[in-house]
């Protein structure tokens, strides 16, 4: 029986995905398995069913789909492949994402992983990765991608991304995710990353937009107002002759002009209701041109 099993893929002639039309992607602008240089089935020296040292589904110890509590094809709960509604590769309108009864993507509350039946990852019997026999990546023995005979990603023949002649990500025509119609992750009601709920990313750029936002304006404001009130605090002590030196922040260390009332008439002599003064990065007080000679002549370093 294992050798009936083992004939089906050694046959030299494999014919699967050795067609010359190869009616996959026929489109005549999608040349993904088009192209006659495209050796990834093909090639004679490809190795991945043929080979006698790959163990992968006739090891005796491997679990995956033999084993009698694997439910995941064999649950009367899950309807995925079993499903009478289901017209996967039998409808003629290929009803997969289409279909009124399959809701993966189409329904609202996107049940993939949430519904109670669907058992593929929660269920206590699924070993496919917990098994202590499985020994798929575990095994130091294990030679998929390690065996002289496997020639999968070795082979020099395999030109999956080697080929020049290879177009597709590279051609012009390829509109996979470029075309207007695709509404995957566009539609209104898909709301994987749309939700309102999601806040991974929307709470952390927010966060940081609220430190840095409110450091400023407060930052902005207490430099503003200190140098006001410095001014106001040098044009009083002025009058009594006292020296007072103005401190100014790195950030506004340009000239800036405030105006305020005088507070001295020997200080600000022929004033009027409002007075400019001038201040400088360099420290000190001066009056402007305009006030009287004896005002302009006044300076506190």
């Amino acid at each position: 029986m294992a050798i009936f099993f083992h004939q089906i893929f050694k046959s030299s002639n494999l014919q699967i995905f050795k067609s010359s039309n190869l009616q996959i992607f026929k489109s005549s602008n999608l040349q993904i398995f088009k192209s006659s240089n495209l050796q990834i089935f093909k090639s004679s020296n490809l190795q991945i069913f043929k080979s006698s040292n790959l163990q992968i589904f006739k090891s005796s110890n491997l679990q995956i789909f033999k084993s009698s509590n694997l439910q995941i094809f064999k649950s009367s709960n899950l309807q995925i492949f079993k499903s009478s509604n289901l017209q996967i590769f039998i409808s003629l309108n290929l009803q997969i994402l289409k279909s009124s009864n399959l809701q993966i993507i189409k329904s609202s509350n996107l049940q993939i992983f949430k519904s109670s039946n669907l058992q593929i990852f929660k269920s206590s019997n699924l070993q496919i990765f917990k098994s202590s026999n499985l020994q798929i990546f575990k095994s130091s023995n294990h030679q998929i991608f390690k065996s002289s005979n496997h020639q999968i990603i070795k082979s020099s023949n395999l030109q999956i991304f080697k080929s020049s002649n290879l177009q597709i990500f590279k051609s012009s025509n390829l509109q996979i995710f470029k075309s207007s119609n695709l509404q995957i992750f566009k539609s209104s009601n898909l709301q994987i990353f749309k939700s309102s709920n999601l806040q991974i990313f929307k709470s952390l750029i927010k966060h940081k937009f609220d430190y840095f936002s409110s450091k400023f304006i407060k930052h902005f404001f207490f430099c503003k107002l200190s140098i006001l009130f410095e001014t106001i605090f040098c044009a009083y002590f002025g009058q009594m002759n006292k020296s007072v030196k103005l401190i100014f922040h790195p950030i506004f260390a340009d000239e800036t002009t405030v105006k305020l009332n005088p507070v001295s008439p020997e200080l600000f002599r022929g004033g009027g209701n409002s007075t400019c003064v001038r201040v400088r990065s360099f420290g000190g007080l001066r009056c402007n041109k305009k006030i009287h000679e004896k005002c302009r002549m006044k300076q506190f370093t």
